[in-house]
């Protein structure tokens, strides 16, 4: 799927913009997905049982109201390459959430002013995330993690500047530094 805009969708429930169910394995690349709301989880994207990928996406003011501002993906495998998200909200990870999600992938995004109250942009909830060549700055979260939030999961780090997020430390939970970070 390239070079698409989906923006302004709204459900009451789960997936603003684009549901994927079942063994489902697209490839979004050059696609953008704009001010999108879910009454529940993935503002833009809900995933389940998928393996999508998404390629120099734009992921711009989603919002849902419980998990996953831009995308929440349970029991899912997904990759981000140089993906851009900006101005996601929600109560748990402002731009992402994997939940007991396992293989998935970060590389080359940048995670700007994305706000919740647990994961300023990324929520990690009995999954594991390798995270590379990435930026977060700007990210807000009261409670724990301004940039990341880890609960019972697997984070990786490497080559990756993390800072001003705040008001919460910068990376809650345990992780594995895999060098050349900026952490602070």
């Amino acid at each position: 799927i390239e070079n698409l805009v989906l923006q302004n969708g709204a459900r009451s429930n789960t997936a603003g913009a684009v549901g994927l169910n079942s063994d489902s394995s697209p490839t979004f690349r050059n696609c953008w997905f704009r001010n999108n709301a879910a009454g529940q989880d993935g503002g833009a994207v809900h995933v389940i049982d998928g393996t999508p990928r998404f390629e120099s996406c734009g992921f711009d003011v989603n919002l849902a109201d419980e998990e996953g501002g831009a995308v929440y993906a349970i029991d899912s495998s997904i990759a981000f390459q140089d993906c851009i998200f900006d101005g996601n909200t929600s109560a748990g990870g402002g731009a992402l959430v994997f939940e007991a999600s396992s293989g998935n992938l970060v590389a080359g995004c940048s995670f700007f002013n994305n706000i919740a109250d647990r994961g300023g942009a990324v929520y990690l909830g009995e999954s594991d995330l390798l995270v590379t060549e990435s930026v977060f700055e700007g990210n807000i979260s009261p409670v724990s993690g301004s940039a990341i939030h880890v609960h019972v999961s697997s984070l990786e780090i490497g080559t990756t500047t993390i800072c001003a997020n705040g008001p919460a430390e910068q990376v809650s939970g345990s992780y594995t530094d895999l060098g050349g970070n900026c952490i602070s």
